[in-house]
C-alpha cells in the first residue's frame, strides 16, 4: 500500500513569520522547509538584499536562538531566468546558472528550476526551449553535486508573485506525459509543477476543484515522480488532504503567512488601544497609511 506523505513548504522572505514558523515547528516536533524566489534571493541579493549564502546564515542563527533541534531544509523556488526576463537569452541563462551555483554552494536541499518565461527576443515560447533552458541551467553542475538535492520541475502554475489574471485551467495528462518524458532524460525521480485548479489573486480565492485525478495519479506512481502545487494558500483542510492523497509531495504557501501575520499585529493594536491612553504604537497608521 502506497503511503502518501508530504510536507508544507514555506515561501516568504518575512523573517518575523520566519521566526514563528520556527516556533511552531520546534513545539510541534517537526521538520520545515522554508523556500525562496529567484525574485527574493539571488547573487546580486534580490529585493531581500540577501544573498543566498546570508539568507541561509540568518535563518540558522534564528533558529540556533530559539534552541530549535530539527532540520531546516532550505529550497529554491522559481529559479531561472525571471528576474533577468528583459535581457536576452545568453545574459539571462548565465545570471540563472550563477544563482543555480550559489544556491548549491549555500547547502539549498530543494531546486524549482523554472524556464517557463519570455525573455527578450522571445516571440513564441515552446515547450521545446522551455526544455532545453531547463537542462541548459541543470547541466551547469556535476552529479556529484546535485546527488542530495531534490528536483522540482514544471511551469504550469502563475509567475513567481502571482498574476492578476488566474488561469485555473487543470494541467491536461497529455502534458504531464511529454513534461515527464523530457525529464526523465537527465532526471530519475523529482517532482512536477502541476496546475491541480486552485489559486488566489488579489480579489479572489479559488478554492480546488480538483476532479478525474487518478489516472495522473497513477501516472506518477508508475514513472516514480510526484507533484507539486503552488497557490495552495487560503485552502480548507479538506482540500490540502485531497492533493496529499493524489501524490502531491509538497504543499506551497507564502502570501497567505504573512497576511495572517499583518492581521494578527492589526488585532494586537486593537487591544493596545482598549488597554492604554497615551504613547500608542499607530502601527496601521504608519505602515499601512501609504498604501490606502
Amino acid at each position: 500500500m502506497i503511503q502518501n506523505k508530504s510536507l508544507p513548504s514555506f515561501c516568504t522572505s518575512n523573517f518575523n513569520v520566519i521566526k514563528l514558523l520556527i516556533i511552531f515547528a520546534k513545539y510541534n516536533n517537526l521538520p520545515i522547509l522554508i523556500e525562496t524566489t529567484s525574485n527574493q534571493i539571488n547573487q546580486y541579493g534580490g529585493y531581500t538584499y540577501l544573498k543566498p549564502k546570508q539568507f541561509l546564515r540568518k535563518i540558522n542563527r534564528i533558529a540556533k536562538n530559539l534552541k530549535y533541534k530539527n532540520e531546516i531544509m532550505f529550497g529554491a523556488d522559481h529559479l531561472g531566468p525571471l528576474p533577468w526576463k528583459d535581457f536576452e537569452e545568453n545574459k539571462a541563462l548565465k545570471n540563472a546558472k550563477k544563482l543555480f551555483k550559489d544556491v548549491i554552494k549555500a547547502g539549498y536541499k530543494k531546486i524549482h528550476i523554472d524556464t517557463g518565461i519570455k525573455l527578450k527576443g522571445d516571440k513564441f515560447l515552446s515547450k521545446v526551449k522551455i526544455f532545453n533552458r531547463c537542462k541548459s541551467i541543470f547541466n551547469t553542475v556535476s552529479g556529484n553535486s546535485i546527488k542530495n538535492i531534490f528536483f522540482v520541475f514544471g511551469t504550469e502554475v502563475p509567475i513567481a508573485g502571482g498574476e492578476n489574471k488566474y488561469n485555473l485551467k487543470n494541467t491536461n495528462i497529455n502534458s504531464i506525459k511529454n513534461d515527464v518524458k523530457y525529464y526523465k532524460k537527465f532526471k530519475k525521480n523529482f517532482s512536477l509543477v502541476i496546475e491541480p485548479g486552485l489559486g488566489f489573486t488579489n480579489q479572489k480565492i479559488y478554492k480546488l476543484k480538483m476532479t478525474s485525478y487518478s489516472q495522473k495519479k497513477n501516472i506518477s506512481y508508475k514513472n516514480n515522480f510526484t507533484y507539486e502545487a503552488h497557490s495552495s494558500d487560503y485552502q480548507d483542510l479538506s482540500s490540502l488532504k485531497k492533493l496529499v492523497k493524489n501524490n502531491f509531495k509538497f504543499l506551497k504557501v507564502g502570501p497567505e503567512l504573512t497576511f495572517n501575520y499583518m492581521k494578527a499585529i492589526l488585532k494586537m493594536e486593537k487591544i493596545e488601544k482598549l488597554t492604554f491612553k497615551s504613547n500608542l504604537s499607530e502601527i496601521k497608521k504608519k505602515f499601512l497609511g501609504k498604501w490606502k
